[in-house]
């Protein structure tokens, strides 16, 4: 059972979890694979980008887990998971593994730090396992975990989550002043042919100033 709480940096906005974007099925369903706790992360080559129980599910091996349970409690300041092996053949997951257990995806509104940590639990522990044995430990966490959420649209060359005249500076700046460059590629490449170059500039001068086709 695994008890979590979270706050984060931007109290005016929402920033939220929902069962939309947060499912327990593991169909392969096109149309909801991406809003499962139990999807692959985008595959680049390593094992722990892969959800162990979508591998078993996906591959008819034994050992699936009979209880999965997710409560995502007021949406937004705590969620609980529960997943519990009880049949025989049940895999159990063993100390140290960095295969994916689950991955909950948040929804927000603007720009913040998200900050999670455990939350006591009754009777006062706090993040608790039991191993194959029955016996509870408790494991070694990085908690507590926190992650930023930034603008990234392409041609918000700053991320400030707007395209405007600024953009056009910081570009200039980073072409020809030798200036910080776009926190991520594509930010700069406004016009989407894979290289960020003076045509960017071009292409969000019309944009801004001319009614010229915004950055895709």
């Amino acid at each position: 059972m695994i008890p979590l709480c979270y706050t984060h940096t931007n109290p005016s906005k929402y920033c939220s979890l929902s069962s939309f974007w947060n499912g327990v099925y593991l169909g392969s369903v096109p149309t909801y694979a991406d809003r499962s706790i139990f999807r692959h992360l985008p595959d680049i080559g390593h094992p722990e980008e892969r959800n162990r129980l979508l591998d078993l599910y996906l591959s008819n091996q034994p050992g699936l887990w009979d209880f999965l349970f997710l409560d995502l409690g007021d949406g937004v300041s705590h969620f609980w998971a529960s997943f519990v092996p009880t049949g025989a053949t049940d895999q159990s997951w063993w100390e140290g593994s960095r295969v994916l257990l689950a991955t909950i995806t948040f929804r927000m509104e603007d720009t913040a730090t998200v900050c999670i940590d455990t939350c006591y639990w009754p009777p006062g522990s706090v993040l608790a396992f039991s191993n194959s044995t029955a016996e509870s430990y408790t494991p070694r966490t990085n908690l507590s975990y926190c992650f930023s959420m930034t603008c990234a649209a392409r041609g918000d060359c700053n991320s400030d989550c707007n395209v405007d005249l600024e953009d056009v500076v910081f570009l200039l700046n980073y072409l020809f002043r030798a200036g910080p460059a776009p926190p991520l590629t594509h930010m700069g490449d406004a016009n989407s042919d894979e290289v960020t170059d003076a045509g960017d500039v071009v292409y969000l001068l019309n944009y801004i100033f001319k009614g010229g086709p915004s950055p895709s």
